[in-house]
């Protein structure tokens, strides 16, 4: 696979990625009458990361966007992607308790940050790395809304 064509698709990966997880978000709202509108606002969060993401390929496309080749492991982004479905799958099937929903999600969040997904390179183009930065502030956000959500639900249960 050429190098653009490697990069576009890199690209589309995590803009699946979040929208995997804004899929979870929606399935959450459904299942979570009482929360619903607090997961309505995530998912609606996740669609705009995925939409900031694929803003970027034509800009690989046209040249403009350059990114070194293991940037980003497009196997860690299918696993990361492949779990977020499997936990997508089984809410299709079974009620789920609020603090395992926040617990999930929270869990993911962290994931993006830890794993780096959104972390500045040198090297980076200026385009790349204000999606990056804006999708960091934003994954930093989810997190600490989870956060709170789950430390109130954990306070109620004791």
């Amino acid at each position: 696979m050429r190098r653009k064509e490697h990069q576009i698709d890199v690209l589309e990966k995590l803009a699946g990625l979040e929208d995997a997880t804004c899929d979870l978000y929606k399935a959450y709202a459904g299942r979570l009458a009482d929360f619903e509108r607090f997961w309505s606002d995530l998912a609606g969060d996740e669609a705009t990361h995925a939409g900031w993401i694929r803003e970027l390929k034509p800009l690989v496309g046209n040249g403009t966007l350059d990114f070194h080749e293991g940037r980003f492991r497009t196997k860690a982004i299918r696993n990361f992607t492949d779990y977020v479905n499997e936990e997508w799958a089984t809410v299709q099937d079974q009620a789920i308790p609020l603090i395992k929903a926040v617990s999930i999600a929270l869990d993911i969040e962290r994931a993006f940050l830890e794993k780096r997904l959104f972390e500045v390179a040198e090297g980076d183009s200026l385009e790349l790395e204000r999606v990056l930065n804006k999708l960091a502030v934003a994954t930093e956000e989810h997190r600490d809304m989870l956060q709170k959500v789950w430390g109130k639900h954990r306070e109620l249960r004791h």
